[in-house]
């Protein structure tokens, strides 16, 4: 089976700072700046440290996963598992494992989860069982697998959304504890409406929650007339206020799913479609900013990202052309001047965005179909290192007191390898990039590899050059893991560490 054709993305790309004014009385800042891109695949998916997996979009009869860090050198330790009719729509990964949802397997559609690391040749493959695939169903499926280990499914077609704990995975029947939502999911779908929502909550072992009915969560859920209280065409999930906010149609949609034994639905804005400040066309993605709770809003229709307090309330947009229609980095909102549609990604590619993410460093992440890049940007408003989405409700989304300034862009080190693969007893290329340029001069760099117990030295450490790197040729005898240690020049403190790097025999 092929997948139906996605709504278009949206994309963006930040020229300046841009001052968001909050709504409501006196204005406060919200700084958003750009800070670099990088290439990356169209299905990706970000770790709980900050790196990112990534498998190949369109069918094939192999299952492969590459591993990048967050400016996208590869990391050399991806794997492949040949798999029949591979046609993955989602990626997410937690505790050395990568899930993906995947259409065109025997049962339509799967969640299937792969070791990432480990002796087994086969990398451990769990799939879920077929009751779960038909509660799947269709053939859209935007995965999110968040920090804490719990994850998030927008069923598309399906109109409906579901839930699964990545955490506790049990081979007889995976993937659960797992939930679904959407109104009149355990009746036919040719049954008189109106459908109310409905949900489908399944323990361990895979017997329903006392009181559901075996059937909850098989059949294809309701929207619009014949259910107010259901999901239409859902496009991303993200977790907060106790339950699940929902980028569906054209708007937003919250779930309550811990006051009672279902889900409720308590909250609905961005109603459109429309361009004006506070409405929505046809949002992409949405993602929850750490410490405040607003959420961040990619628009396909409108062309720009929105942004809205954890209660809803409108915040601003930005965009290209969102003001005055010039094809520049500009802002709207209230208090800032009327609204509109950013400018055609015909006419400037950097229009569009889809997926957005947060980087555990509480850099904001925006993907940018057209270019195949992402656009970093550091974003005010959120503490640096506040991590993803997570289940709780965090802040209240209001605004800051004072003008947010840019953060200061941190001590980092990356390490590259050129090639991944060698010839057994060959060399290989190994280069550190250290940010920020305004100190890397001040830093060292000090290379090491890893040995059964602990890391040994690589000879001495080196001072980056004008162009912030420094680099080693080693020898690789063996498949070898390597990293890079950042020190400070003036008193050899250690100031962090670059992910793992594995170098691969041919």
């Amino acid at each position: 089976m092929c997948p139906v054709p996605r709504r278009l993305p949206v994309l963006l790309a930040i020229a300046s700072i841009v001052a968001l004014a909050l709504a409501g009385g006196a204005q406060a800042a919200l700084s958003v700046t750009p800070t670099r891109t990088f290439g990356m695949s169209s299905l990706y998916g970000l770790a709980p440290d900050g790196t990112i997996w990534t498998t190949p979009a369109g069918s094939s009869s192999t299952a492969s996963f590459s591993h990048y860090d967050d400016e996208g050198n590869n990391l050399g330790d991806g794997f492949a598992v040949g798999r029949p009719s591979y046609f993955p729509l989602g990626i997410g990964f937690y505790a050395n494992r990568v899930y993906a949802t995947v259409s065109g397997d025997p049962f339509s559609q799967r969640l299937i989860s792969y070791q990432a690391a480990g002796g087994d040749p086969g990398h451990d493959l769990v799939a879920d069982d077929e009751a779960t695939s038909r509660r799947i169903g269709g053939n859209q499926a935007m995965l999110r697998v968040f920090p804490d280990g719990s994850g998030a499914l927008a069923l598309g077609q399906e109109d409906k959304v579901g839930t699964f704990n990545a955490a506790d995975l049990t081979k007889a029947h995976p993937f659960y504890p797992q939930g679904f939502h959407g109104a009149g999911i355990n009746k036919n779908f040719v049954a008189e409406p109106p459908f109310a929502l409905e949900s489908c909550n399944l323990g361990l072992g895979g017997v329903p929650t006392f009181g559901e009915p075996e059937a909850c969560g098989r059949e294809r859920g309701h929207a619009g007339v014949n259910a107010a209280d259901g999901v239409d065409y859902p496009e991303d999930v993200a977790l907060g206020l106790g339950g699940l906010y929902i980028a569906e149609g054209n708007e937003i949609s919250h779930y309550n799913t811990v006051a009672g034994p279902g889900a409720q639905l308590d909250l609905r804005f961005g109603v459109g479609p429309g361009s004006a400040a506070g409405q929505l066309s046809g949002p992409q993605s949405i993602v929850r900013q750490p410490g405040t709770g607003n959420l961040y809003v990619s628009e396909a229709g409108n062309r720009r990202i929105s942004v809205f307090d954890a209660g809803g309330h409108y915040i601003a947009s930005f965009g290209y052309g969102v003001l005055t229609g010039t094809d520049q980095m500009e802002v709207c909102g209230l208090e800032i001047g009327t609204c509109q549609a950013g400018v055609s990604y015909l006419a400037d590619s950097r229009s569009f965005f889809s997926r957005l993410d947060f980087a555990p460093n509480g850099d904001l992440y925006a993907y940018m179909p057209l270019l195949g890049q992402i656009q970093v940007f550091a974003v005010g408003g959120g503490p640096a290192g506040g991590g993803g989405s997570t289940a709780s409700g965090g802040g209240s989304g209001a605004a800051p007191s004072a003008p947010a300034t840019p953060a200061k862009e941190e001590d980092k080190v990356r390490i590259k390898a050129k090639p991944l693969q060698v010839v057994k007893g060959k060399k290989t290329k190994l280069t550190a990039i250290v940010n920020p340029p305004a100190t890397c001069r001040q830093r060292l760099v000090l290379f090491q590899l890893k040995d059964e117990r602990s890391w040994q030295n690589l000879g001495k450490a080196l001072k980056p050059d004008k162009g912030c790197t420094a680099s080693k040729l080693v020898k690789v005898s063996a498949k070898s893991v390597f990293r890079a240690v950042l020190i400070a020049g003036s008193n050899h403190a250690t100031l962090g560490y670059s992910p793992n790097l594995t170098v691969k025999l041919k």
